[in-house]
């Protein structure tokens, strides 16, 4: 990711060195909680998710194959909570590994950069 700018009302826009703009909307002002949407659109295809009534993913224009997660649970974060008792217990590798998650985190703290300082954030160790 190349920059990434957070206002303190309206989208977050993230930019990624390869052009892709992603845009992220939330609001924390409803009295219930709101749907999750997830809308994600490339050249191939498109991927729809949405957790109400079910969680649910659909996609256009791609075949997706079907895939259980790999230990049980009711939410993903009981599932990963068991993944990660799986990996800590019976040394069965982790689903998502620390390096992995390093991105993630590094745009995590570029968006918490960007609110501090009301500027654009660089994230250049991806």
């Amino acid at each position: 990711m190349t920059s990434l700018r957070v206002k303190k009302q309206g989208p977050l826009h993230i930019e990624t060195s390869g052009g892709t703009l992603i845009s992220l909307t939330a609001s924390m002002v409803a009295a219930t909680q709101p749907t999750v949407t997830i809308e994600i659109y490339g050249e191939r295809g498109s991927g729809f998710y949405c957790d109400l009534p079910r969680p649910s993913v659909k996609f256009l224009g791609v075949k997706a194959h079907k895939q259980n997660p790999p230990v049980w649970g009711v939410h993903a974060l009981q599932r990963s909570l068991a993944g990660f008792a799986e990996w800590i217990q019976d040394d069965k590798p982790y689903l998502t590994p620390a390096q992995e998650a390093l991105p993630v985190l590094a745009a995590i703290d570029g968006v918490y950069r960007s609110a501090e300082g009301g500027q654009g954030a660089d994230i250049d160790h991806l």
